[in-house]
């Protein structure tokens, strides 16, 4: 019990000034932020409570799927951007940070940092999210192997990774997937 709760409260704290940094950075670079800081921290406030109460809730309704989908995917994406924000948001106090000191930018560029940081994690996410939804590459690699006893030529291994398997990801797709490595002569039935 000791081990989980110092789990918890470091995960707490990283969460915590993590929230703090982009909430903080937010309201700083952006004006509209600045005079709505609730904007700001409302949904990082969301996320945190997703990602810390989603998961019980999930497996004690884990009869009622179907219930949870829409707030499973919302989760998804919130994780996604913020994932994605911070280090975006991060890179643009850098590129501040240097301009500042070599070029003397104005204080504008901060709001434009801002803006860059938030339309690309958008965008990164639609895209994550809809390539997630597209074809599955097929890479096949032809490993020669030394020694290898000739009942084994021609074996083929298929290695599935990365399917990030999330709402929006339905069991269907994975059956989809499996069938079509079948069909495809890749894997076995």
């Amino acid at each position: 019990m000791g081990r989980l709760l110092i789990f918890l409260s470091a995960v707490l704290a990283v969460l915590g000034g993590t929230g703090w940094y982009l909430v903080k950075r937010s309201t700083t670079l952006c004006p509209l932020l600045a005079r709505h800081p609730a904007w700001a921290w409302g949904p990082y406030a969301l996320f945190v409570g997703l990602l810390l109460f989603l998961p019980p809730l999930q497996h004690a309704l884990a009869s009622r799927g179907e219930f949870l989908a829409p707030l499973q995917l919302f989760g998804y994406l919130l994780f996604s951007f913020i994932s994605t924000f911070l280090p975006l948001l991060l890179a643009a106090d850098l590129l501040q940070a240097g301009t500042r000191r070599l070029l003397h930018a104005p204080p504008t560029l901060g709001a434009w940092a801002f803006g860059a940081a938030f339309v690309l994690s958008l965008a990164f996410c639609l895209l994550g999210f809809f390539t997630a939804r597209g074809a599955i590459p097929v890479v096949r690699v032809e490993i020669p192997v030394e020694g290898l006893d000739p009942e084994l030529d021609g074996l083929r291994i298929v290695q599935l990774s990365d399917l990030h398997i999330a709402p929006g990801f339905s069991d269907a797709r994975v059956r989809a997937i499996a069938s079509a490595l079948v069909a495809s002569g890749i894997g076995a039935g």
